[in-house]
């Protein structure tokens, strides 16, 4: 990583993937890489994801192989200043031209970056157990119906997991000072 000032631990990545509303997993194919944004939901050291029986991404799917996925838990512009006290600072000669670059046209992010192993999972227990992690993540005001959406759906839904093996995190927070 360059800016390593930037660079944060695993136990930040994982606050970042946990508080993401979606994740965007990438997928090699062929000569191209395939990326698809989806409701990612991280277990211990694992992320879940569900989707229909059949498509592009299901196809690329193969046990074991090497995948990507990218979290942004919070990006935003800052308002450090009011246009006015911009205005003022240079006039008084305060900011100069990497002041105005690095305070004002920044963009505060915190972000991961997990590389690990694609896996079906295959077993109903863990099907139901992913399910059940990503409903409490997305719509956990529902979980008493919760039962009666698996029995009707866990045929129809297929449920992949990613195995971490690792995890890059980077966050800029920009202060006045």
């Amino acid at each position: 990583m360059r800016r390593k000032e930037r660079e944060m631990d695993e136990s930040f990545g994982k606050k970042v993937i946990d508080n993401s509303q979606y994740g965007v997993l990438s997928l090699k194919d062929e000569d191209e890489v395939y990326s698809i944004p989806l409701s990612i939901v991280r277990f211990e050291d694992v992320l879940y994801f569900h989707c229909a029986k059949e498509g592009k991404k299901n196809d690329l799917i193969e046990d074991g192989k090497k995948v990507r996925a990218v979290f942004v838990s919070h990006a935003e512009v800052p308002e450090l200043f009011t246009v006015e006290e911009i205005r003022e600072h240079l006039k008084k000669g305060e900011i100069k031209g990497q002041t105005v670059v690095r305070k004002i046209f920044t963009t505060e992010y915190a972000s991961s970056i997990v590389e690990g192993s694609i896996y079906k999972v295959t077993e109903n227990d863990e099907k139901i157990r992913a399910l059940k992690v990503l409903c409490e993540k997305y719509n956990p005001d529902m979980m008493e119906f919760f039962e009666k959406a698996v029995e009707a759906s866990l045929r129809n839904t297929d449920v992949y997991k990613v195995n971490i093996d690792s995890i890059t995190s980077k966050r800029n927070k920009v202060s006045v000072d």
